[in-house]
């Protein structure tokens, strides 16, 4: 009598993860085509937005090219109060937004392309990396000797990315706080590191060791059988 052995919710992970990388692959050829094609043809309502990194082309909406860069703004509108509870003054503070405006050929495009490129290009690999480590899973072998190498990658993958996230959102921010003006704002630019994402890395960091850890043992144990 056959037993069919129901799928362990690792299966379904790869699975998932399968379509997230065919996905993103998908998007991130598409995207490649029409930044590279755009260089050369008129391709109206074109929307680049590089952090979180997305791209979209809409000719109904917009005549011109489009670029969305994260912003870092003071208030300078007046005074803020709140007579009702007794409040005379508060201020507005680390306020965070998107600026959105048209965009021409030339470095400011090329430069946004290629890091939305780059960006979606990490995110496959990543992909790919965390789905192999999941094969091994589901094989029964969690300590093959790649799985630490991999998670060791992801690791600093992800430290190095959110660096250069980071430097990104204040190369924007320096961007709009040297051209733009608005009436009671006033555009500034500050290192936007998450001390949260860092750790992640660090603590996937710790868990790569235990892979590496886990490897010797199962070794080990491969030698005195």
């Amino acid at each position: 009598m056959n037993v069919t052995r129901p799928r362990s919710p690792v299966s379904f992970l790869i699975i998932l993860l399968n379509v997230v990388r065919v996905a993103v692959a998908i998007v991130l050829v598409v995207a490649a085509a029409i930044i590279v094609l755009a260089l050369f043809a008129d391709i109206r309502g074109l929307e680049l937005i590089v952090v979180p990194p997305s791209f979209g082309v809409s000719p109904e909406s917009h005549n011109n090219w489009t670029l969305t860069i994260p912003v870092s703004v003071a208030f300078d509108g007046g005074r803020i109060a709140a007579p009702s509870i007794g409040i005379e003054r508060a201020d507005l503070q680390d306020l965070r937004g998107s600026l959105r405006f048209p965009l021409q050929r030339g470095l400011v495009f090329i430069t946004n392309g290629l890091l939305l490129i780059l960006a979606m290009g990490v995110g496959l690999w990543l992909t790919t990396q965390l789905q192999r480590v999941l094969r091994t899973v589901r094989d029964g072998k969690p300590f093959a000797p790649s799985n630490a190498t991999r998670v060791r990658r992801i690791a600093w993958v992800l430290i190095a990315g959110e660096f250069v996230r980071a430097a990104i959102v204040y190369l924007e921010n320096s961007y709009a706080a040297t051209h733009f003006t608005a009436e009671g704002l006033r555009f500034t630019a500050r290192p936007d590191l998450s001390l949260a994402a860092v750790i992640e890395g660090l603590i996937i960091l710790v868990i790569a060791e235990v892979f590496r850890a886990g490897t010797r043992l199962d070794e080990d144990q491969s030698l005195t059988v």
